[in-house]
């Protein structure tokens, strides 16, 4: 009877009133975990999907009887309604869908929650297992509790303290714990830490001097892992590309001959495979520059490595001219038969084609890091040959290039000499010897006589058998 009489009161409010207001109501009970029902609770009903403009939400307080109702809702038929209730500490929420007649019952339980749960911190550690404690929350009215359980983005799980985390990977993580009853939970509590992970320090090396000898010893102290991880060292010498891993001190390298580089660096076995900045050294075999009777080698300026010693080794060694371990060799296109040349002696003379282009094609390497490399070809009037250029040229490399050239000379043979040229002076000069012909057309006027004879002997053969 008091509901209708409700009901009957908000319907004249709505026909005599304001003709254009909504007629979307929301009623029902406020009631406690005991199935109390509660007064004087505080009541918000919100229309799912309607967030602005009137009649999208109310709020009002239930009465001596738990009971509330609200009108001029936008509440349309099989509409969706939330309604959020909460007194003192108690709090609670349910949702319902409006009937026909654009109306909604929607009764509420609230619940105090259990006390947040206490965690004990877990603090920054290089170990990959954790153990998450804490202690449970209490329930205000003695209900039976339960704690859940989350860490970074896994699922949450109903589990009792303590947690054992394993195999956690190198990186910050956050675990979360809350205490519940069978009607609502306490506030999530978290915490977070990293699992910490450094890399070894630099090694040691032992600085290697400038010497007159070809072959050296490097020795270096390893680094160390302050995690107390295992480690291993990579070793790189200069003249190879590749690394030497797992190296051991001492490394030994032989049949040196110029300036070098030499690098280590300790890097964990297992772990996440970290590894130090390398620690490098740089020194001058002087041999490299002379077979014998080799001087001290002089100090150059330059940055420093990591050692505390120069890296720079390319100064020049006073008087002394770079030792050129192997010679080049020549090989001239498009000749007869492509014929290799020795630069000190020629067997057999090359030959080109008369106002036709040609290609030198030429190999060279040396015992040293050289730059900087010219090469060139001085030919009587006549000839144009390009010039080569080669900025960098590493120690036992081999180059192969290609030198363009065209002529415009007399039949005959003419003396070239081929050159290397290092920082404007020449440090190879071999001569050699091309060998300039024409075609011999009326060799191909008499080929081409030959073939239409023996076309016609054909012919006439096979018309004397018809």
């Amino acid at each position: 009877m008091k509901k209708s009489l409700v009901f009957f009161i908000f319907l004249l409010f709505v026909v005599f009133v304001k003709s254009d207001v909504y007629v979307g109501t929301t009623d029902g009970y406020i009631v406690n975990t005991d199935s109390q029902l509660v007064a004087g609770a505080s009541v918000t009903v919100s229309i799912n999907g309607c967030n602005t403009g009137e009649g999208c939400s109310q709020v009002t307080t239930s009465d001596l009887g738990g009971y509330y109702v609200v009108a001029n809702l936008n509440l349309p038929s099989n509409g969706i309604v939330t309604v959020g209730a909460n007194k003192g500490e108690a709090f609670g929420s349910n949702a319902g869908v409006a009937n026909q007649f654009q109306a909604a019952t929607v009764n509420v339980t609230i619940c105090e929650a259990p006390s947040e749960p206490a965690l004990d911190p877990i603090f920054d550690t290089h170990l990959s297992n954790v153990i998450a404690k804490w202690s449970s929350g209490i329930d205000p009215r003695g209900y039976n509790i339960f704690d859940l359980y989350k860490l970074d983005s896994n699922p949450e799980e109903r589990i009792d303290s303590p947690k054992n985390e394993a195999d956690l990977s190198y990186t910050e993580h956050t675990w979360k714990v809350r205490t519940c009853n069978n009607f609502c939970c306490s506030n999530w509590v978290s915490d977070t830490f990293r699992i910490i992970n450094a890399a070894p320090s630099k090694p040691v090396l032992n600085v290697q001097e400038d010497t007159n000898t070809n072959s050296v010893v490097l020795s270096w102290v390893p680094g160390v892992d302050h995690d107390g991880d295992d480690t291993f060292d990579e070793y790189n010498f200069s003249l190879r590309s590749s690394i030497l891993s797992p190296a051991l001190s001492p490394q030994t390298e032989a049949n040196l001959a110029g300036g070098y580089t030499w690098k280590v660096r300790t890097c964990e076995k297992y772990v996440e495979g970290l590894c130090s900045d390398w620690a490098d050294d740089s020194f001058v075999v002087c041999t490299s520059f002379a077979p014998t009777n080799c001087p001290a080698c002089p100090t150059c300026s330059s940055s420093s490595s990591s050692s505390g010693r120069s890296s720079d080794k390319s100064c020049k060694l006073p008087s002394i001219e770079p030792v050129v371990c192997e010679k080049p060799l020549l090989y001239l296109t498009p000749p007869v038969n492509t014929i290799s040349i020795s630069p000190v002696l020629v067997l057999t003379i090359p030959e080109i084609v008369r106002k036709k282009e040609f290609e030198i094609k030429t190999a060279f390497s040396t015992h040293i890091n050289l730059e900087n490399l010219v090469f060139s070809v001085d030919s009587p009037k006549g000839f144009d040959i390009e010039e080569y250029k080669l900025s960098d040229l590493g120690a036992f490399n081999k180059s192969r290039f290609v030198l363009l050239g065209k002529n415009n000379v007399k039949n005959g043979v003419y003396d070239l000499t081929f050159n290397v040229i290092l920082d404007n002076e020449k440090i190879i000069s071999e001569p050699f010897q091309l060998k300039v012909k024409k075609i011999n057309h009326w060799l191909y006027i008499l080929l081409g006589i030959l073939i239409m004879a023996l076309i016609l002997i054909y012919l006439y053969y096979k018309q004397k058998k018809l």
